[in-house]
Order: structure tokens, then sequence, then C-alpha cells
């Protein structure tokens, strides 16, 4: 018998809203699962989680979004988005090092430890 290779494939919240939707419509599991692609394990990851797919969607998060990515540091992700914000309704540019620069400032004012600002 040959290994078989599966295609990791990684579903946005739309496709999972029409992959909960086609569950529910009284069709089997696995015809579900075959039209979309997916292992009978996904299908029931999907089934089970739905209630925080359906709580991203009514809390606005992007239909085409595949992955949530969560700050470390929220409040400092914030106040350098407002001050990016601000920068650019008056028409300054903002290089990625002048941000980098403002996050390490934000850093140090509310005593955050283990804070390096880096690219991303």
């Amino acid at each position: 018998m040959s290994a078989v290779k599966r295609k990791l494939k990684t579903l946005s919240l739309a496709e999972k809203l029409e992959v909960l939707q086609a569950a529910k419509s009284c069709k089997k599991k696995k015809d579900v699962a075959e039209q979309f692609g997916l292992p009978m394990s996904t299908l029931s990851t999907i089934i089970k989680n739905e209630s925080d797919i359906m709580k991203k969607i009514q809390n606005g998060q992007s239909l085409s979004c595949k992955r949530q990515r969560i700050a470390e540091f929220p409040g400092l992700e914030e106040c350098s988005l407002k001050w990016f914000e601000q920068c650019r309704s008056q028409n300054i540019s903002v290089s990625g090092l002048m941000l980098q620069e403002n996050a390490e400032i934000y850093s140090k004012s509310p005593g955050l430890t283990n804070f390096r600002a880096s690219n991303g």
C-alpha cells in the first residue's frame, strides 16, 4: 500500500461559513468533506468550532482572513496604530524605522518588559 500525501488547505472564514451551511443542509458529512476537499477530521473541527467562527464574523473580522494573529502587547499596538493614523491624516510619511522607534518609546511608558520592536 502506498503512502497518500495530503495537501494542507487553510480555509478563510468565508469558506468555513460555506462549509457550515453545507453541513447544516442535511447533507452527509462525507459528501460535504468531498465537496470541499477536506478530511473528515477537519470538517468535524469546523463544525465543533462553529460558535467561534460566528463570533469572529460578528466582530467584523475579514471574511478573507485565514489566520488570526493576536498581538502580544495589544495596548502598545493600539497606541502605535493611533500614532500612525494621526501621522497619515496629516500627510506625514512614516517609515518602518519610525514605527519601531515610536513603539520603543511607548513600550517604556507603561513599563512593558521583554518588548523588542521588529520589522513585523
